[in-house]
């Protein structure tokens, strides 16, 4: 799977659901509520782009303005 984003700079905090990205890691996830998540972009350690986890640290991670493209 192949994925791609498109920034704008982040104007207001979103409710949940949202898309974060990690300023650390520059990983992108689609967040239901604070902390659990689908990874959409970006290489982790934990998770694969498209797995749910239920404990992301949400630290690091700031509302994502933009676009993110998934292609088989």
């Amino acid at each position: 799977m192949e994925s791609r984003i498109k920034e704008v700079e982040s104007k207001e905090e979103k409710p949940f659901p949202k898309i974060m990205k990690s300023s650390v890691t520059g990983k992108v996830i689609l967040f239901q509520s604070p902390g659990k998540g689908v990874l959409v972009h970006g290489h982790s350690g934990v998770a694969n782009i498209g797995e749910f986890h239920g404990y992301w640290e949400m630290s690091g991670f700031q509302d994502f303005d933009g676009e993110v493209t998934l292609k088989n």
